[in-house]
């Protein structure tokens, strides 16, 4: 198998953030991306929203949304916790993490859906894979490389040409997707997406709308920061959990101020970063809806497996701590920075 599940462009969801944006790229959270007809850009990024490209992309990321493509995408494609659609054609890999993968026109690369499936009318240059889903191949469709199923079916290969061989995981592997361990992972995913939003909405009541607005504001002007100063306050409380711990041994449940003020720094900042994202979503409606609406979004995309626990948690959490450190609590945008009259921060109109 040649699949690539392209690592590297999922990240790039995440980090992009933290570095200028330039004219050839675009992204966005909670906005749709519309790439025109001749238009043409080296990458796009969407978080919490859909993409359609008639024009021509580099790269394409959406998390959270589908992505349509009737013109060109000439390297890979990536949609996590969405769909994806090709009218037109994609020269590298595409992947769906949670979604369906449809291809009308030309994939250049590899085809893969996990937790989804995968119907082709069109031509795939490279493999075609599906986990937790079948495989459906309409007549005249062609396959250069294998068509693989992993607990599904592979559909109509009799009117397909497949250059590959054809493995179709049947139902005898289906039974461990409702096992008792997944049962298991559901139950603690529902009771992390009631939790947490909840643990936001609080928060939100507590600081009030004003300090939360600022919180997001901090991180829309200075993801990047807010992401490595997130990083120095992780290590520091590292550190000041080991010091405390060795001066202060003689005081019992020393550990538990340095945790506990670690803990209240993390809901704070989840609380903007919740607000930041659901207010890009919705643009009229009260601010706590908005944060609880941003709460339930990040909350699923880090119950993804491997790329939300290992990828997304971390980055998200770095920057949640930053805008909780720089804003001082949501006190003020300037407040560990402050500037000068003469150079002014812009700030980001209310919708």
């Amino acid at each position: 198998m040649r699949i690539r599940l392209s690592l590297a462009l999922l990240a790039a969801v995440f980090f992009t953030p933290t570095a200028a944006v330039s004219a050839a790229e675009r992204v966005m959270v909670g906005e749709d991306i519309y790439v025109r007809e001749g238009e043409n850009l080296d990458e796009v990024v969407c978080v919490g929203c859909n993409v359609h490209v008639e024009g021509t992309v580099g790269e394409a990321v959406a998390v959270g949304g589908r992505v349509v493509v009737e013109g060109e995408v000439r390297g890979d494609l990536v949609a996590v916790g969405g769909s994806v659609r090709i009218e037109g054609k994609a020269g590298g890999d595409i992947v769906a993490v949670g979604g369906n993968v449809s291809v009308d026109g030309e994939a250049g690369g590899d085809v893969a859906a996990i937790a989804g499936n995968v119907d082709l009318d069109g031509r795939a240059d490279g493999d075609v894979l599906a986990v937790f889903g079948n495989i459906r191949l309409a007549d005249g469709a062609e396959v250069d490389g294998d068509a693989v199923a992993v607990a599904g079916q592979v559909r109509g290969a009799d009117g397909a040409k497949i250059g590959g061989t054809i493995q179709s995981g049947g139902s005898t592997l289906a039974p461990i997707a409702f096992s008792g361990i997944a049962v298991l992972l559901l139950l603690g995913a529902l009771v992390f997406l009631i939790a947490l939003p909840a643990v936001a909405a609080l928060t939100h009541t507590l600081l009030g709308e004003e300090r939360v607005s600022v919180l997001a504001d901090t991180m829309s002007l200075r993801a990047g920061m807010c992401f490595v100063l997130g990083i120095a306050v992780w290590l520091g409380s590292i550190v000041a959990g080991i010091v405390m711990s060795i001066a202060l041994f003689w005081v019992p449940g020393n550990e538990s101020l340095i945790s506990i003020a670690f803990l209240a720094l993390a809901a704070v900042g989840y609380c903007g970063l919740s607000h930041w994202i659901g207010r890009g979503l919705v643009s009229s409606g009260s601010p706590m809806g908005a944060t609880v609406l941003g709460a339930i979004l990040v909350t699923i995309v880090q119950a993804i497996p491997v790329l939300g626990w290992f990828i997304i948690f971390p980055v998200f959490g770095f920057m949640a701590l930053g805008s909780a450190a720089m804003s001082g609590l949501g006190t003020s945008v300037d407040w560990l920075m402050p500037r000068r009259e003469t150079d002014p921060i812009p700030r980001p109109t209310a919708s």
